[in-house]
């Protein structure tokens, strides 16, 4: 599976970042069968908790939450990775090109986004590029 290569024989650990219980768990049915482990988050403030206290590869986080949107929460990650010198890949999920506004994505350091609902192949590619360090950050 894609999630078991490149990590130094872990399985990789994505934190999602979605308000919507049932977008959530189709995420996180999709995740897990690509054989990624999902820790899971439901507003931006609790993400970057779970950021903070735990290990992930990669965030993937909504644009539109409560308490904390996905901007704010790639923002306050840049900004606490300054200090300690890693990056984490960020990337966006959205209900429509509408809802993202690409200057602040740039601004706040997300990486890319993906339009809901996530197509499980464009998916799996998508991740796939980013744990083989060839992302860029466009759309999927």
């Amino acid at each position: 599976k894609a999630a078991d290569a490149g990590l130094a024989g872990r399985v990789t650990r994505v934190l999602l970042a979605e308000d919507n219980p049932i977008n959530r768990e189709i995420m996180l049915s999709q995740l897990t069968a690509l054989g990624y482990a999902v820790i899971e988050a439901a507003n931006g403030k609790e993400a970057l908790r779970k950021y903070q206290t735990e290990q992930h590869d990669l965030i993937l986080t909504d644009i539109e939450m409560p308490e904390m949107d996905g901007y704010g929460l790639a923002a306050e990650i840049r900004r606490l990775e300054q200090a300690a010198g890693s990056r984490i890949p960020i990337l966006a999920i959205t209900a429509s090109d509408f809802d993202l506004d690409e200057g602040k994505a740039r601004s706040s350091g997300l990486d890319g986004y993906m339009l809901k609902p996530l197509d499980p192949k464009v998916l799996a590619k998508k991740l796939a590029d980013i744990f083989c360090q060839s992302a860029k950050p466009e759309k999927s």
